[in-house]
C-alpha cells in the first residue's frame, strides 16, 4: 500500500507565496509576501531599485557602487579644497564653484575610475557623489548671484602646503619674529650661541631679514 506524503514533506515541497505587488498596499499578506524594502514588485515578482542587487527574498546594497560612491566623493572634496587651499596662500585657485562644475568633476573622476560600471550604476553613483557634495561643502553665491558651493575654511586650511603654512605663520607673528631677530643681534642671545657673524655685522643681518618678510604673501 503505497505511503501518503506525511505533513512534513508537504511543508518542504509547498511554494512561497508570490510578493505582493508595490501598488497594492492593502494586499492580503496570508496570500502573498510583503514586498521587501529597496524592492519593487509587479506581478509577484521582485526587482530591486537601482543601487541594490537582489539577495534571496531581500533587496541588498550594491557594495561596488558604494566603495565607488565613496572614493569619487572623496577624491572630489579633496580637488575642491586643493583649489581653496591655493587661493588662500595666494596662488592661482578657485574657491567657488556652481553646481555644474561640480557635475562635470563627478563626470571626470568617473570615466578615470576603473570599475567598469553599468550607465545605470554610474548614473546611482553619480547621485551618491552629488549628495555627499551638498552635506559636506557650503553654500555660497558667485557675483552674478548663482548657488555655488565653497569647501569650508577650516577644510581648506588644513589642505594648505607645509611651506606656505609656515610662511603665513611667521607674517602672522612677524612682532614676535622681528623680537627674537633684534635680540639675537643684539648680544643678549648671541653671547649664549656665540652667534659672532651676527654681532659682528647686525645691519648687514638685519636687511636680510626684512627683505625675506617684504616677500611673504
Amino acid at each position: 500500500m503505497p505511503r501518503r506524503p506525511g505533513r512534513r514533506s508537504s511543508l518542504f515541497n509547498r511554494r512561497p507565496n508570490p510578493f505582493c505587488d508595490s501598488d497594492s498596499p492593502y494586499a492580503a499578506y496570508d496570500s502573498c509576501e510583503p514586498c521587501p524594502e529597496n524592492g519593487r514588485c509587479v506581478d509577484g515578482k521582485l526587482e530591486c531599485v537601482r543601487g541594490f542587487k537582489k539577495y534571496g527574498n531581500r533587496c541588498v546594497e550594491d557594495g561596488l557602487l558604494t566603495r565607488t560612491a565613496n572614493k569619487i566623493a572623496e577624491l572630489l572634496q579633496r580637488r575642491v579644497c586643493d583649489e581653496h587651499a591655493q587661493a588662500l596662500c595666494g596662488q592661482p585657485g578657485k574657491i567657488s564653484f556652481k553646481q555644474l562644475d561640480i557635475s562635470n568633476m563627478a563626470d571626470e573622476l568617473l570615466s578615470n575610475d576603473p570599475a567598469h560600471l553599468t550607465a545605470d550604476g554610474i548614473q546611482v553613483v553619480k547621485d551618491r557623489v552629488l549628495q555627499s557634495a551638498h552635506g559636506f561643502f557650503e553654500t555660497t553665491s558667485t557675483d552674478d548671484e548663482a548657488e555655488a558651493f565653497k569647501c569650508p575654511d577650516l577644510v581648506a586650511e588644513l589642505h594648505r602646503p607645509l611651506d606656505c603654512q609656515v610662511r603665513q605663520w611667521i607674517a602672522r607673528n612677524v612682532v614676535f619674529v622681528a623680537t627674537f631677530s633684534i635680540l639675537r643681534c643684539s648680544g643678549f642671545y648671541g653671547a649664549f650661541t656665540r652667534d659672532r657673524h651676527c654681532q659682528r655685522e647686525p645691519r648687514r643681518y638685519m636687511s636680510r631679514y626684512v627683505k625675506s618678510l617684504k616677500r611673504l604673501p
